[in-house]
C-alpha cells in the first residue's frame, strides 16, 4: 500500500548527510529524533552516525543512544545515574540479548516514573514510542497481562501524524497477544482498528504489516487452516524482528489444530537453526522450543521426557505455569493441581485462551479425583462467562474433558476436544504400590520382596496384580517398561 503520510525528516537528514553537514545531521536528530528513527532505516541510520565526528554526539542525546544501540553490546550497569541515552542502550541490548525481563527493569529502576520519563529526550510521541517498547519487551518476557496495558497505554496519546506507525503498532501488537494468548474477537477489533489508520513512509509499516499478517492467520476457522499456515510461512523472518517466537508459537498451534502432532513439531525444529537473541530458559525466546518439546512429549504420553524438557522452561509466565499443571495432571498430581489452578485465576482472568484452558486444566483434575460435580460446574461457568465456544478453543480440551462435558454441559458441542491431550495419564498409585515397583525393578523374587516390605508373599501377589492391571501390564517386564515411559521409575 502506497504511504498516506509522509516523513519529511528522512530527506533532510539524507541530504545533510551526503552534503558532508555533520552538524546539521546532529541539529535534525535532535529536533526530530523519532521521526529520524522511523524514516531511515537502521542500516543507513548506522552509516550516517559513523560519519559524525564524537565530539558532536553529546550524552544524553538521541543520536548517542541510537549509535551505542546500533553498534552495542553496552556495558554501562542501569543506575539513577546513567543519562537518557546510555538508559535507553541498555534497554535495547538486554532485550536484544534475550533478557526481556531485565530490559523491563532497567526502565523501572533507571526513571522515578516509567510513564513520563522517556528513552531519549522529552519529544512529542516519546511517550507512546516508550509505551510500545515497554510492551513489546513484556510481551517477550511472557507477561502478557502487562504487555495489554502498555499497549493501551501507547494508545492514550496520539503522537504527531508523522509518527502515527505508533499507533498501529501498538494495536497490531496487542491483536498478536489476543490471537495466541486472549481473546480472539479482540484481536479482530485491533486489527480493523490499525487498517483504519493512515499509513506512513516509515520502514517499519512493513515490520507492522508482518506481525499483523502473523496474528490475521491465527484468527482462522479450521476450515482454513491449511492456508493458514502457509500465509505464516510466506512471512519475511527477518521482518518479524525479535517477535520470531510468536511464529515459532503460531505455527506450532495452528499445526495442533489440524491435529497433525509431527508436523506441528517439525514446524518449530526446522525454526531452531534460525533463531537468534536469546537466553536459555528466559522468557518466550528462551523457553518456546523447550515448551513445544513439552507439549509433544505429553501428546505423545512421554512424561519421564517432558518433565525432563520442563527444566528448561521459564516458570513465571502464566502460559507455562499452564503447561507445568498439564504434565501434573497427567502424572497422576490433580490434588495438588487444583490448588494451584485455583491459584492461577488472577494471572489468567484477563487473557481469555489462557482462562479457559486453566478451566479445562481444573476440570480434567477435578475428574482425576473423581470429582464430578465440580468438574462439571467449572465447565459450565466458563461457557456462560464465554457464550459459546470457537474453534481456536478445542486445542485446549484434554480428551478426557470433552467426552465427559459432551454429556453433562449444555451448550458443549459433541466432538470438541483435543484428542492427545492428556490422552495417557499416568495410573495414581498408592504408596504401598510405588515401593513394590521400585522393588519390581531390581532383581528381588517375589519372595524377597515380601521379606523387604514385611508382608507376605500372597499380599505381594495381589499388590502386583493391582499394579500390572493400573499399568496395562501382564508381565513384569510390561509393568517395567510401561512404568518407565510414564516417568514412573
Amino acid at each position: 500500500m502506497e504511504p498516506q503520510i509522509d516523513i519529511p525528516t528522512g530527506a533532510t537528514l539524507l541530504a545533510a548527510h551526503a552534503a558532508g553537514d555533520a552538524e546539521e545531521v546532529m541539529a535534525i536528530i535532535a529536533d526530530s529524533p523519532l521521526e529520524a528513527w522511523f524514516s531511515v532505516p537502521p542500516d543507513k541510520m548506522q552509516e550516517i552516525l559513523r560519519t559524525v565526528p564524537p565530539e558532536l554526539i553529546t550524552g544524553g542525546s538521541a543520536a548517542r543512544a541510537f549509535r551505542l544501540y546500533l553498534n552495542g553490546p553496552v556495558v554501562a550497569q542501569p543506575s539513577p545515574a546513567l543519562d537518557a541515552s546510555d538508559a535507553a542502550a541498555l534497554f535495547f541490548d538486554a532485550r536484544g540479548r534475550g533478557n526481556a525481563r531485565e530490559s523491563v527493569e532497567i526502565v523501572r529502576r533507571v526513571f522515578d516514573d516509567e510513564r513520563t520519563n522517556p528513552l531519549f529526550d522529552e519529544t512529542a510521541g516519546i511517550a507512546t514510542f516508550q509505551a510500545v517498547q515497554m510492551g513489546l519487551s513484556q510481551m517477550l518476557a511472557g507477561d502478557h497481562e502487562a504487555a495489554l496495558a502498555s499497549f493501551t497505554a501507547a494508545r492514550r496519546t496520539r503522537p504527531p501524524e508523522t509518527l502515527t506507525a505508533l499507533l498501529r503498532d501498538a494495536y497490531v501488537k496487542a491483536a498478536l497477544v489476543h490471537a495466541l494468548y486472549g481473546d480472539q474477537h479482540s484481536a479482530r477489533r485491533k486489527l480493523d482498528l490499525a487498517a483504519d489508520l493512515p499509513r506512513t513512509s516509515s520502514w517499519v509499516e512493513h515490520v507492522i504489516d508482518s506481525h499483523a499478517a502473523l496474528a490475521e492467520a491465527v484468527l482462522v476457522r479450521d476450515v482454513d487452516l491449511d492456508a493458514a499456515i502457509e500465509r505464516v510461512e510466506r512471512i519475511p523472518v527477518p521482518l518479524l524482528g525479535e517477535l520470531w517466537p510468536y511464529r515459532v508459537e503460531a505455527l506450532f498451534r495452528l499445526h495442533l489444530r489440524r491435529g497433525r502432532l509431527d508436523e506441528a513439531y517439525a514446524s518449530v525444529e526446522r525454526f531452531r537453526p534460525a533463531a537468534s537473541g536469546f537466553v536459555p530458559g528466559e522468557g518466550l525466546a528462551g523457553s518456546v522450543f523447550a515448551a513445544a518439546g513439552v507439549t509433544v512429549a505429553l501428546l505423545r504420553g512421554d512424561l519421564a521426557l517432558a518433565r525432563s524438557l520442563l527444566r528448561e522452561v521459564d516458570d513465571r509466565p502464566a502460559a507455562f505455569r499452564l503447561l507445568r499443571e498439564s504434565v501434573a495432571i497427567a502424572s497422576g498430581e490433580s490434588a495438588d493441581s487444583i490448588r494451584r489452578l485455583i491459584g492461577l485465576h488472577g494471572q489468567t482472568a484477563p487473557l481469555r485462551q489462557l482462562e479457559f484452558f486453566r478451566v479445562c486444566l481444573l476440570s480434567a483434575a477435578l475428574l482425576g479425583q473423581g470429582d464430578t460435580d465440580d468438574a462439571a460446574a467449572v465447565l459450565r461457568g466458563v461457557i456462560e462467562r464465554y457464550g459459546g465456544l470457537r474453534d481456536a478453543d478445542r486445542v485446549y480440551v484434554p480428551e478426557v474433558v470433552a467426552q465427559f462435558a459432551e454429556t453433562t454441559v449444555d451448550g458443549w458441542p459433541g466432538d470438541f476436544g483435543n484428542n492427545h491431550l492428556l490422552g495417557h495419564q499416568v495410573p495414581v498409585l498408592t504408596p504401598r504400590e510405588r515401593e513394590v515397583l521400585t522393588l519390581l525393578a531390581t532383581d528381588r523374587t517375589r519372595a524377597q520382596i515380601a521379606e523387604a516390605l514385611f508382608v507376605s508373599e500372597n499380599t505381594v501377589k495381589s499388590q502386583q496384580r493391582t499394579l500390572f492391571r493400573k499399568l496395562g501390564a501382564g508381565t513384569r517386564v510390561e509393568a517395567l517398561l510401561a512404568a518407565q515411559r510414564l516417568g514412573l521409575l
